[in-house]
């Protein structure tokens, strides 16, 4: 097998941060936390494929995030949210490759995650 791809995730939820160690941990090289400022001070180094970020998080709005996110590399972003904000909503898909709303099954996360990995 060759070099795993690297997945962060950003969640203020440590149970959903939970869920995504236990689905993708075996597959993937993982960094994974409920911190924007850890999330930023290790992103460059960590250097991901592939980053889930959940749109609303108390200390900074995902959109903020995103465009963080990008200025320091380029993983492919999917966006994580229970919002019913349609700014924010298209806003969101405007900045990401994929957007999974919450609820969610852990699979399809998983798939998504996935076929946006390995598509061609």
């Amino acid at each position: 097998m060759g070099v795993k791809k690297k997945i962060s995730a950003i969640d203020d939820d440590e149970s959903v941060i939970a869920m995504y160690q236990d689905i993708l941990n075996i597959e993937f090289d993982l960094f994974m936390t409920t911190s924007p400022s850890e999330l930023m001070a290790n992103l460059k180094e960590f250097n991901p494929d592939l980053m889930i970020v959940d749109l609303v998080i108390p200390e900074k709005s995902g959109i903020e995030i995103i465009k963080e996110i990008r200025e320091l590399c380029a993983p492919k972003i999917v966006v994580i949210s229970g919002t019913s904000n349609s700014d924010l909503f298209n806003r969101a898909q405007e900045l990401s490759e994929a957007f999974i709303s919450k609820p969610f099954e852990p699979y399809v996360v998983y798939q998504r995650i996935k076929s946006l990995l390995y598509q061609n």
